[in-house]
Formats: C-alpha cells, sequence, structure tokens
C-alpha cells in the first residue's frame, strides 16, 4: 500500500501519476492538514506526531509526502528514521503569464506528471 498524504486526492491525478503509483500497491489518500500560520511549534509536533502513528498503523510501504514545509520536514525525517520509502512527485511545469484587465499578472500554471522522486538525505554533509 501506498499513502498519498497531500492536499492532491487521487482523482485529481492524471493516469500516468495513478500507475505510477499503482506500482507500490493499493493507493490510499490521507488528507494533509490545514495548518493556521499560528499554529505553536508544540502544536506542530503533536500533529506530526499524531501522523505518524496514524501512519504505522497502516503500515504503508511508501509514502507521498506533500504539503506544508515545516510539517513535511517532520512527518519525512521521521519516516525516514524508521525505514519507510518517502516519496514526492516529480513534474515539468508550464507557466503561462497574462495581463488582466486591470494590470494585474495572472500566472496559469500547468503540471505534468513525470515521476516519483525519493526524499533522501544528502550522502555527504560536507562541502
Amino acid at each position: 500500500m501506498i499513502i498519498n498524504l497531500s492536499n492532491h486526492p487521487k482523482e485529481t491525478w492524471q493516469e500516468k501519476q495513478l500507475q505510477a503509483a499503482r506500482a507500490y500497491g493499493e493507493l490510499v489518500d490521507l488528507p494533509f492538514p490545514q495548518l493556521p500560520g499560528s499554529m505553536t511549534g508544540e502544536k506542530l509536533e503533536q500533529t506530526a506526531t499524531s501522523l505518524l502513528h496514524r501512519i504505522r498503523e497502516m503500515k504503508p510501504d511508501a509514502v507521498i509526502v506533500m504539503g506544508e514545509f515545516s510539517l513535511v520536514f517532520m512527518l519525512v525525517d521521521a519516516l525516514l528514521d524508521e525505514g519507510i520509502p518517502i516519496l514526492t512527485a516529480a513534474s515539468e511545469r508550464n507557466t503561462v503569464e497574462q495581463k488582466g484587465p486591470d494590470g494585474t499578472k495572472v500566472k496559469i500554471a500547468r503540471f505534468d506528471f513525470v515521476g516519483f522522486r525519493p526524499y533522501r538525505r544528502l550522502s555527504s554533509r560536507n562541502g
């Protein structure tokens, strides 16, 4: 089983992304929590710990983790320590900027899935 811990449910994915995820087994969505900007570090750590316990209970073969950076970091760090493969989606981003009628810039982005990229630690932290 592979867990999709993100704000991008599998129903919104391109077919090639679904196929790549299914190589790990059943694909299960676990929504990434909405975190208020005012959340304290203590509350963030409690959220991370709760998610970590839930993921452990599910016994996944891999976890896709994408979301708010500080929580992603905590979870990726902990899950790597447990030996669980952690992935993120790699995509090609194609953007077009247009000028709106009021002069504001409007950016339209299209993301084309390329593959999953594993989270990993630097092999050498020197240099």
